[in-house]
This record gives C-alpha cells, structure tokens and sequence, in this order.
C-alpha cells in the first residue's frame, strides 16, 4: 500500500516537473517572430528586446545554420545571417513552420538574392 502511495505521488511531482518546464518554453517560443515594416524588418526573440535592421543597410543575405540556447541546451537550427553595409552581421535562426515565406519576403523587400 505505501509502496502505491509512493508511486501516485511521484508520479504527479513528475507531471507538475514537466509542466513547470514545458509550459513556460512554450509561451516564450510563441513571443518569437519576424515583423516587416516598410522600413525595417524586426527579430522578436523569445527573451530580450526587438533585433531591428533598416532594409537599406542590409548588403547580404544568406541561409547558415545558427546555435539557438533553449535554457541551458544549445542546438543548431536553420538561420539566416544578415550583413549590413557597416560590416556587422545578424544571425536569426529561421526554425518557423513558413520559413520560405519569410526568406522571400525579404528577398522581395530587399532586392537581394539569399544566398546558400
């Protein structure tokens, strides 16, 4: 009997554990998401503040794989590195479901082939 009890009991610390994990990853993977405006084109990423590049200072674009951290865990997932007319460059993984749509928006806004 306290053998069972132990195991209904373990069993929804284990189903709270993953909740608690999963739940909060999944709203933060929702915030993420690419925004064209007439001007600019923004990187929403799941923590921190808006990545905005001005559509007349990208030079380059090209698929490369990226490293996403997804809390502690890196893992590599297709991206798109941007190269602005300064020489600085912006790496944003493109792991979303309308990926070729996204690259052919900003083909079409930008006038430049992606490369890769």
């Amino acid at each position: 009997m306290l053998i069972l009890l132990f195991f209904v009991l373990y069993d929804k610390k284990f189903i709270l554990v993953i909740a608690v994990v999963t739940v909060p990853r999944t709203a933060l993977e929702l915030r993420r998401a690419i925004i064209f405006t007439d001007a600019e084109v923004l990187y929403r990423p799941p923590f921190g503040p808006l990545r905005c590049v001005l559509v007349t200072a990208i030079r380059e674009l090209r698929r490369s794989p990226v490293f996403v951290s997804v809390f502690v865990r890196a893992s590599r997932s297709p991206g798109l590195v941007i190269t602005l007319s300064g020489g600085a460059t912006e790496a944003w993984p493109l792991d979303f479901r309308d990926r070729e749509e996204i690259l052919g928006r900003l083909s079409a806004i930008t006038g430049k082939a992606i490369e890769g």
